[in-house]
């Protein structure tokens, strides 16, 4: 068998059987049962490898010379040193090299906090590297200068700038590449010093905005607290209350094009008038997914004539138990009033028998592409000790009486880690028939249980 790419938590011991002469690609997401060094031997060929997890003092060290012809290589370790690049793991060994990506919790070596040190490293191993990033942590240090990454070696020759920050939770010294590593507001907040040539460089990674950032002590908007425009920002988290005292920085803070999701943090306490959010979605052109926390109120979408074409995608609040035992009422006016063109569907349940009340008017049934719901167990066992088990009771009742009557719909879905994905396919038109015609097909791999709702004679619907 010719194996190109692999993308792992765990192998097991069967893959140490044989030679896997053709393997380009490993991706790690988990040491803990697996032999780094005995991996690489038999992967002799390999050209990226990426490892997800952090090889600390509990994993042997990996022989980076099994695998000269590496050209893409991204790990993390504990406590880094120059000793342990070239000696221990052969790092320098890596002539091929084109991306390089290091990421250290701990470290005191003052060599790896040096531009200079690490520019002899680099410039006599790695003829090919294009690409460098690294994030360290320095133990014990109160002040770091940057001059060393202030050559032209770093700054014209390569490009690579670097910035410094105190660490959010302790008094430590984070070094790291931009704009790779710098991927929040909060630590972008805390940088100190940096060699990048503009802000919008700096902060060209970091694609999510949370206006939370803004608040000052006082629970009051402050736009001092963060002065700058992000221009790359794809999901706003945004706190709303019952007025928008918030939004008329937005223009300026931010480049609306950019936004494709936005989640609305609605106050429960709050009556919030969903007419200004459909006014401010009109400014964000490309948004197509909207992510509620909290269900709509009555009085906050009575007035609403026209809702928002352009979303088509929404993860809906949690379904809990409530003492009516019924669906919220703000459910149905989420697609009849505010987004009419919602496509797909995404909820958690922690009361799964309230999709018991699913019936064909309260979700857009024929316009559905996807559904996705996800049921998260309770915490307390001795509320419900098997919870596996009415897991699966609901889910057989909700896929097999609940979802082809209300839905009409041919669909397949997939049971994976408690979450249900189901896609749509035709419409079914005679209602009688598909009660007494409709069957399943179940395929099963070794990951996960895929299985295919049929109607009768129309064509089935193949998972993509």
């Amino acid at each position: 068998m010719k194996l190109y790419k692999l993308h792992v938590v765990i192998i097991d011991s069967n893959f140490y059987r044989q030679q896997w002469t053709c393997l380009r690609g490993i991706k790690l997401k988990d040491l803990s049962r697996t032999s780094l060094n005995h991996l690489l031997h038999l992967t002799p060929q390999l050209i990226s490898l990426i490892i997800e997890c952090e090889i600390d003092k509990n994993t042997s060290s990996p022989n980076f010379r099994l695998v000269p012809n590496l050209k893409q290589l991204i790990f993390s370790c504990q406590n880094l040193t120059f000793h342990y690049l070239i000696v221990e793991i052969g790092l320098d060994t890596l002539s091929q090299l084109k991306h390089l990506q290091i990421k250290c919790n701990a470290s005191t070596d003052e060599l790896i906090f040096n531009g200079d040190q690490w520019k002899i490293f680099l410039s006599q191993s790695f003829s090919y590297l294009i690409k460098f990033d690294f994030y360290f942590k320095y133990s014990y240090k109160k002040s770091l200068s940057l001059n060393t990454f202030r050559t032209q070696f770093w700054l014209e020759d390569k490009k690579w700038f670097v910035a410094l920050c105190h660490c959010q939770y302790s008094n430590n010294l984070e070094l790291f590449t931009v704009p790779c590593f710098n991927t929040t507001i909060k630590l972008s907040q805390s940088i100190i010093d940096t060699t990048s040539p503009s802000f919008e460089y700096l902060t060209s990674n970091i694609h999510r905005f949370d206006n939370s950032c803004l608040i000052d002590k006082n629970n009051n908007y402050d736009i001092l607290l963060d002065s700058h425009r992000y221009e790359y920002i794809e999901i706003l988290d945004i706190i709303i209350q019952n007025k928008f005292d918030s939004i008329s920085w937005l223009t300026d803070k931010l480049n609306l094009n950019s936004i494709k999701i936005i989640k609305l943090d609605l106050l429960c306490s709050w009556i919030v008038d969903y007419k200004q959010i459909l006014d401010l979605l009109e400014y964000m052109p490309n948004v197509f997914k909207i992510i509620l926390n909290s269900w709509p109120k009555k009085d906050s979408w009575l007035q609403i004539k026209k809702g928002n074409s352009r979303i088509n995608s929404i993860e809906l609040p949690a379904l809990h138990k409530t003492n009516d035992n019924r669906l919220p009422s703000g459910l149905k006016p989420i697609f009849s009033h505010l987004f009419p063109s919602i496509k797909h569907i995404y909820m958690y349940v922690h009361y799964p028998e309230l999709c018991y009340q699913l019936d064909k008017y309260t979700l857009p049934w024929k316009k559905l592409s996807s559904l996705q719901i996800k049921y998260s167990f309770s915490n307390n066992i001795t509320e419900d000790e098997d919870e596996k088990s009415r897991y699966n009771i609901w889910k057989e009742i909700f896929l097999n009486e609940i979802l082809p009557i209300q839905s009409q719909r041919n669909f397949t879905f997939t049971d994976v880690n408690n979450k249900l994905n189901i896609w749509f396919g035709e419409i079914v038109e005679n209602e009688d028939k598909f009660q007494n015609n409709n069957q399943i097909e179940k395929i099963t791999t070794k990951k996960e249980n895929k299985k295919m709702m049929n109607c009768f004679q129309y064509k089935k619907c193949l998972l993509s």
